[in-house]
């Protein structure tokens, strides 16, 4: 999303809406008072920056396809769903043993490893109490409650793929890595919508469109912070440097570039100095260009899901949104 985008999503009447249930009030009112220290913890962290955009797609989802609705039925499904988000974060800190997010301490960085683990499965639970307890029909509620639990199974799927390959470093396929990418990411992106659009009531063969998109959505949203991560400084080259899967890395394995091949054939999998010789390499290369037309490519199948949503309302949208955060790539 471009800059512009964003100043006039952040001005929006559903943002300024979205933004008081995100407030100390708004928390209270569909979460009580705080009951212990794994709560406070929580909302701490629920509490803290970042974009919101999870329960933002999930809110606007929703009064897109019923306008006419008051925003405030689809509160507690948004705010389940940034609950689910941000306990993902703190359980991917603790594994991935980063001490810092939003240029500030990572809950267990703070909090030690314990009461960070215990914060996120608070999270979890009151996010799965808040889409039981949601203002909607007895079978909307359940389907509300089967998208976050197959959501949370593809997650746990897909890190278990990327902790899998930081025990074992070798080369991997760009194939491989879409796979993550889509159970890690796009599976996220798939509970906002899907949520939204369940409570809306949207037609199984509309959602069944929204769900490849959300997917395929979600695998260029990861891709486009692989792009960031590598062009940052050296030091936030962290998922190469890290021994994580990423599409630069697989793009790697398969250059014929003779300065890619020399480090590839080295001993990366072991040694930082020869990982960071070979992020060099791969920045001279045209390993990123070849990462930009896979980019391409999904963006095509993007569209092609877009033919599946009839609501006009929601495709235009979603037609809005993706161009400009692509132009970014």
């Amino acid at each position: 999303m471009n800059s512009e985008t964003k100043k006039k999503t952040s001005k929006s009447p559903l943002r300024r809406e979205l933004n008081g249930w995100f407030s100390p009030a708004g928390l209270r009112r569909w979460m009580g008072k705080v009951s212990g220290d794994a709560d406070r913890i929580g909302r701490e962290w629920l509490l803290t920056d970042g974009k919101r955009l999870r329960p933002m797609l999930t809110a606007t989802v929703y009064t897109l396809l019923k306008p006419k609705e008051d925003p405030k039925w689809i509160a507690p499904v948004a705010i389940a769903v940034e609950c689910f988000h941000k306990a993902s974060l703190v359980h991917d800190d603790i594994e991935d043993g980063d001490l810092e997010r939003y240029q500030m301490p990572t809950v267990h960085a703070r909090y030690g490893v314990p009461s960070a683990i215990n914060a996120g499965d608070w999270l979890l639970g009151e996010g799965y109490r808040l889409l039981a307890e949601s203002p909607f029909p007895v079978p909307v509620r359940c389907e509300l409650l089967r998208i976050a639990a197959n959501g949370h199974k593809e997650l746990a799927l897909g890190q278990g793929e990327e902790l899998a390959f930081c025990r074992d470093p070798h080369e991997i396929s760009s194939k491989d890595v879409f796979e993550i990418y889509r159970q890690k990411t796009g599976a996220a992106f798939e509970v906002a919508m899907q949520c939204g659009a369940a409570a809306a009531g949207l037609d199984k063969k509309q959602r069944e469109a929204l769900t490849a998109f959300s997917l395929n959505w979600g695998t260029l949203f990861q891709t486009n912070d692989d792009m960031d991560d590598l062009c940052g400084d050296i030091g936030r080259r962290s998922d190469i440097l890290a021994l994580r899967p990423t599409l630069f890395l697989a793009e790697a394995c398969r250059s014929k570039d003779a300065e890619v091949r020399r480090w590839i054939s080295a001993d990366w999998k072991t040694d930082r100095k020869v990982r960071e010789k070979l992020l060099t390499a791969i920045l001279h290369s045209d390993i990123s260009e070849r990462v930009t037309e896979l980019c391409r490519k999904h963006l095509g199948r993007l569209r092609k899901n877009l033919q599946g949503i009839r609501n006009r309302r929601l495709r235009e949208f979603l037609e809005k949104f993706i161009p400009n955060w692509m132009e970014e790539v």
